[in-house]
């Protein structure tokens, strides 16, 4: 009779929740580079808008426009940057259950491999 792990469907589970938490994770952190991307972008706008301010004739109604602007990207940016500790925050979330899922499958392996050792020396 060969050696049978009872838990073997308990086990397999456990593999499809973590394969599904890393999946999540992974979704998690392409969101967080995806806003990082776009305060980097903002930033960048904002940088070339200063330029352009500085090279632009003074007059009030420059002044006006480049200052609502550069107001407008700035709170673009504050408010990505609240974004991204959210998703930060997320990350850190789904990464912690990823650890739980994966040390539940460790686990299984680790009483498996133990059950297949004492049934290979009960039965030598």
């Amino acid at each position: 009779m060969a050696f049978h792990f009872k838990l073997e469907s308990v086990r397999k589970l456990r593999r499809s929740t973590r394969d599904e938490k890393r999946v999540s994770l992974g979704e998690a952190v392409a969101g967080e580079s995806e806003i990082l991307r776009r305060i980097d972008a903002l930033r960048s706008r904002l940088g070339r808008l200063k330029e352009e301010r500085r090279r632009a004739p003074f007059t009030l109604e420059n002044l006006r426009r480049y200052d609502a602007f550069e107001q407008k990207l700035l709170a673009e940016i504050r408010a990505a940057e609240t974004e991204l500790a959210e998703a930060r925050r997320d990350v850190e979330v789904r990464r912690e259950a990823l650890v739980v899922a994966d040390r539940e499958v460790k686990t299984l392996d680790r009483l498996e491999e133990k059950q297949r050792e004492a049934y290979l020396k009960k039965r030598a």
